[in-house]
């Protein structure tokens, strides 16, 4: 009985993992943060960018997420990578760490694996729907062509322009920035694989609208590539390192937020992190 006992703690602890999953834009430390939406989001119990996925990944991994300071989502990539650089130097987690970063998190793990910790700190960077090419949609919201539309008009009101968020210029596709996406080089010690997604949910309406505003600057400037988008990112965008597949999801689901945590997308994701952090 103790040695089937003792069978069991081993082959857990084999697999159990130190995880840390790095939200991207519109959050504010772990919480989401869009204007206007904080009380809204309160009275549904919806505040946690992550909610639903650290619950899930806990019950097997030890999970942190970080950036941890509340910033109402103003800093640029630089500034969320240095705090989640003094979390995890605080935590001494260095040590086969795994990094899973969702949207712009995706860039902020990148960041983290490539130059910040010592060879053996960060063994795996897992980004999901994570605009390693940049997105159209920070040109979308910036370009003056395009300050009468909808799309603009509703940026401003919620303050989503880069007066208020300085990350949009580092994603910017057309734009450029000493510190944006381009400038991030991977770390030969650390594996790096991604997870892509495309088309948007009906649940999740506006992103019908920024969609298409993707798609008409994707025809123009990268008329090769394949016209799929989440409403945020382009999907080409979203793969870098091994590529282990491609969900059927909005930006939102992607990360099973909100309405995303009961769709068959989230559930097709969750199945996706189950097999990475076993085999891989």
């Amino acid at each position: 009985m103790k040695l089937l006992i003792l069978s069991l703690i081993f082959s857990t602890s084999i697999f159990a993992k130190n995880i840390i999953l790095i939200p991207g834009a519109a959050s504010s430390g772990s919480k989401i943060y869009i204007k206007y939406t904080s009380a809204i989001l309160g009275l549904l119990h919806q505040t946690e960018y992550f909610g639903h996925l650290k619950d899930f990944l806990s019950k097997k991994h030890t999970v942190y997420i970080c950036p941890k300071i509340e910033d109402n989502d103003t800093r640029s990539l630089a500034q969320r990578t240095i705090d989640c650089y003094n979390f995890i130097s605080e935590k001494n987690l260095c040590g086969d760490l795994t990094l899973i970063g969702h949207s712009m998190g995706g860039l902020i793990a990148r960041k983290l694996a490539s130059n910040y910790f010592p060879k053996n700190c960060i063994s795996k960077v897992l980004t999901i729907s994570t605009p390693h090419r940049g997105t159209y949609l920070a040109d979308y919201v910036t370009l003056p062509e395009y300050e009468n539309t909808f799309v603009q008009k509703a940026a401003k009101l919620l303050k989503f322009a880069p007066k208020h968020k300085k990350y949009i210029t580092e994603l910017s596709v057309l734009g450029g920035d000493r510190d944006n996406f381009k400038n991030i080089i991977d770390n030969p010690n650390v594996k790096y694989f991604s997870i892509s997604n495309y088309q948007t949910n009906f649940l999740n309406f506006p992103l019908y609208l920024t969609q298409e505003g993707i798609e008409e600057l994707i025809k123009r400037y990268s008329p090769t590539e394949s016209l799929k988008n989440d409403g945020v990112v382009p999907t080409f965008s979203m793969v870098h390192g091994k590529h282990l597949g491609e969900i059927k999801a909005d930006h939102l689901e992607s990360a099973c937020i909100f309405t995303g945590r009961i769709t068959p997308a989230c559930i097709r994701l969750k199945q996706m992190l189950t097999n990475f952090l076993a085999w891989l």
